[in-house]
């Protein structure tokens, strides 16, 4: 696919609200409000359908309205695991899976543990549920804390989801290509990673300016700190600056 006929004014810039849950709906706000303001639409909603167990969409209909007007307004809603947590860490298959679990993520390498039966259930009850709340059919999939096995995807073809991603990479999973795209994300559960996301932050940005495609990823945790916030402005201020145009994974892997 030719990005810039795509794309006719610029590189794709693909923005991501992750935990997309009636949990954080006032963080969630906050993120949109500093997205408006920088000009960024439209983006990607990461949809966790029952956040940790608590999230139950059913009591928040504001919220679920407000999700499905920015559905319809061309923002794309893309399943996000189903509980995002992981509930069964002694039955983790390799040790680079332990230590991604226990260093990337606070526990919620969701998919890491679940036997076949349980990956499809949570697949195809999360997309179903996705599509009964907001009357749109989530055709992307991305795994908590990006942590994924080849088991995974594999049912994420069989199930019909069309695209994912992990750290470094989209992939269209039919064709199994790939585009080359890191996440720029920020960490704010400690204030070592919180500083430590802030000066990353600040060098990556000029070589993601070089590459195809720019991802960025927004948490509700980066809204409790302005310092984050702060940077997350200036990076996406850069990436605009730069000739980026807002897109979603749907329009840049599946042409649509």
């Amino acid at each position: 696919m030719n990005n810039q006929s795509a794309y006719p004014g610029g590189k794709p810039l693909l923005v991501s609200i992750h935990d997309v849950s009636p949990v954080f709906a006032e963080r969630i706000e906050k993120l949109l409000d500093l997205l408006r303001d920088a000009g960024i639409s439209p983006g990607s909603l990461l949809i966790v359908p029952d956040y940790h167990g608590r999230g139950s969409w059913g009591g928040s209909p504001a919220f679920v309205e407000r999700i499905r007007q920015l559905a319809d307004s061309g923002w794309e809603l893309v399943l996000h695991g189903f509980t995002h947590r992981e509930e069964h860490a002694a039955f983790k298959r390799t040790l680079g899976e332990r230590l991604a679990a226990r260093h990337l993520t606070d526990r919620e390498g969701e998919f890491l543990s679940l036997d076949g039966q349980e990956i499809r259930r949570r697949l195809q009850t999360g997309r179903a549920l996705v599509e009964a709340t907001f009357g749109k059919c989530p055709q992307g999939f991305v795994a908590p804390a990006w942590l994924r096995t080849e088991e995974l995807d594999e049912y994420l073809r069989e199930s019909g989801f069309l695209y994912t991603e992990g750290h470094l990479f989209l992939e269209q999973l039919a064709t199994g290509r790939k585009i080359f795209s890191p996440v720029l994300a920020w960490a704010s559960r400690t204030p070592g990673r919180l500083l430590a996301s802030r000066v990353w932050a600040r060098l990556a940005t000029p070589w993601l300016t070089r590459l195809p495609v720019a991802r960025v990823a927004l948490h509700p945790g980066d809204t409790t700190h302005e310092t984050l916030l702060a940077s997350i402005r200036t990076t996406l201020d850069r990436l605009t600056r730069a000739g980026f145009v807002p897109s979603t994974y749907r329009g840049l892997l599946t042409g649509r």
